[in-house]
């Protein structure tokens, strides 16, 4: 009601609301990207690296610098294991993530065209159309001729 006794009109203020919509999506968006996504890849490094190497190599934050730093290193715990650094961890995870979105893209790329016979080229019809003339039969699949 405020928002229509300064700015006149009813079709101003739906657009300030969907504006704000518009605006809310973003930063959810981006909240994903920057907070929740590099969290999802550590988590998933710290789970695939521990598990891929039966507990032989594992990815910890540095217990020994007052500073706590995301660079690229392999330390030595007491127990003899490697560590990697949550940067590593974190690149570990995203590769994961990219392969298996990988694999789902291409997987649903060719689901629905396994029983599908493959594309014919241009010149593969042509071809086909020039040898059922030549052999006077029928042809399946008609050329247009120019």
């Amino acid at each position: 009601m405020l928002a229509k006794k300064f700015l006149g009109t009813k079709i101003l203020t739906m657009s300030t609301l969907i504006g704000d919509l518009i605006a809310g999506t973003l930063e959810l968006l981006l909240w994903l990207v920057w907070e929740v996504l590099p969290a999802v890849c550590y988590f998933t490094g710290v789970s695939l690296v521990f598990a891929g190497t039966l507990g032989r190599v594992a990815v910890e934050y540095p217990k020994k610098s007052a500073k706590l730093h995301w660079a690229w290193q392999i330390g030595r715990s007491p127990q003899g294991r490697a560590i990697l650094s949550p940067s590593l961890g974190t690149i570990i995870g995203f590769s994961f993530w990219v392969f298996v979105l990988g694999l789902a893209i291409i997987g649903y790329r060719y689901s629905d065209r396994a029983d599908a016979a493959p594309p014919r080229s241009s010149a593969m019809s042509h071809a086909r159309h020039a040898l059922c003339h030549a052999l006077n039969q029928p042809c399946a699949s008609p050329v247009k001729e120019k």
